[in-house]
């Protein structure tokens, strides 16, 4: 059977584990991740209710610093 694992932000070792409902079988599969999907962030954010980069979402990434410029290069929002 083939794997996926979304949302994994760090190279490692991963331990999947798969339990059937109705025995409570349960089976387990280390996979080792060595690379990672490309971090996708958009360039722009809109939030005018059109559906189109209406949210900002970072919570999966391990975001330290985040400093949000608008078109003309102004700081217009920044949080450690």
């Amino acid at each position: 059977t083939d794997l996926s694992i979304d949302n994994v932000l760090t190279a490692g070792t991963y331990t999947i584990e798969v339990m059937f409902n109705d025995t409570g079988c349960t089976a387990s599969e280390d996979v080792i991740v060595t690379e990672l999907e490309t971090c996708v962030i958009p360039q722009g954010i809109s939030p005018n209710g059109d559906g189109l980069n209406d949210f900002f979402d970072v919570s999966s990434y391990d975001v330290q610093n985040l400093k949000v410029f608008n078109r003309n290069g102004r700081l217009v929002y920044e949080k450690d």
